[in-house]
């Protein structure tokens, strides 16, 4: 049996776009030359998801914990096909509901 859902490799990189500082009219109007003559400054990039590998066989109930900003809900977003991965790839075989409980008080237990 093929597992449901397979994750091979799976990462995903966000742009970090750099604010500027704030500037006055007339430090940019001293400071043009220098601003031209400077080389432009390289976004950054972070790697929410680096190398994951997963496998759920049909069935399975999964729960993704993690501390904030740990990447549960990027990956949420992958296997439901809302966001794609930067590297690698999500097999998804059928189809997935994904539910995203905020606390564990707010499971509900039988």
């Amino acid at each position: 049996m093929k597992p449901a859902i397979e994750i091979i490799n799976l990462g995903k990189a966000y742009k970090l776009a750099k604010s500027p500082a704030y500037i006055s009219l007339r430090e940019m109007i001293s400071g043009s030359v220098q601003h031209m003559m400077r080389p432009g400054k390289k976004d950054e990039t972070f790697m929410a998801l680096e190398d994951i590998n997963l496998s759920i066989m049909p069935g399975e109930r999964v729960g993704i914990i993690g501390r904030n900003g740990a990447g549960k809900s990027t990956l949420l977003k992958i296997i439901s096909r809302i966001t794609p991965p930067t590297t690698g790839r999500a097999v998804i075989r059928g189809r997935v509901g994904s539910l995203r409980i905020y606390s564990l008080t707010d499971l509900y237990l039988d």
